[in-house]
């Protein structure tokens, strides 16, 4: 896909479609680019949360499906993900003893799930080696619930005479 940053125009669109009908529907969720732009992640929210992967290079992009983690438990849900300026990807999760729409949680709701980022370490890499890990980065803490910041790309280069830039 090509994104034009002056008009907000996309072009050269590619839809990713599930092929086959016997995949639970779920609600996807939240999607980030590696920081090559070759791999698409996307999170997948239902009773088994999951984190995929799609290779962006190729030519049917669906067929590259990669489930990089699958959360068993219901209760531990995947939030959002964000590409951070040192080239790895956070995601967020939620919960607040099983029940993941409880905003905000209660004082005491303080545990593994809520109280650290999990991360993809490698995100320009495929399949298991972009190291992906779990609940691994520890907020001091702090909780985190379903998101995280949505931060605009102040390093985008001018381009000279295309429209004004921030």
């Amino acid at each position: 896909m090509d994104f034009d940053r002056c008009t907000g125009d996309l072009s050269q669109v590619n839809i990713l479609q599930e092929e086959s009908s016997n995949l639970a529907v779920g609600l996807y969720f939240t999607a980030e680019f590696s920081p090559n732009g070759q791999f698409l992640y996307v999170t997948r929210v239902d009773t088994v949360s999951i984190l995929l992967q799609y290779d962006l290079s190729q030519p049917n992009p669906t067929l590259t499906r990669d489930t990089i983690y699958t959360f068993t438990n219901s209760y531990y849900t995947t939030g959002t993900l964000r590409l951070a300026p040192d080239n790895k990807i956070y995601l967020s999760n939620a919960w607040a003893y099983g029940y993941q729409w409880n905003y905000p949680y209660q004082d005491s709701a303080y545990n593994f799930v809520n109280m650290n980022l999990s991360v993809i370490n490698d995100p320009d890499q495929p399949g298991s080696a972009c190291n992906f890990q779990p609940y691994s980065f520890f907020l001091g803490g702090k909780r985190t619930y379903w998101g995280l910041p949505n931060n605009l790309d102040y390093d985008l280069p001018s381009v000279a005479g295309v429209c004004v830039i921030l």
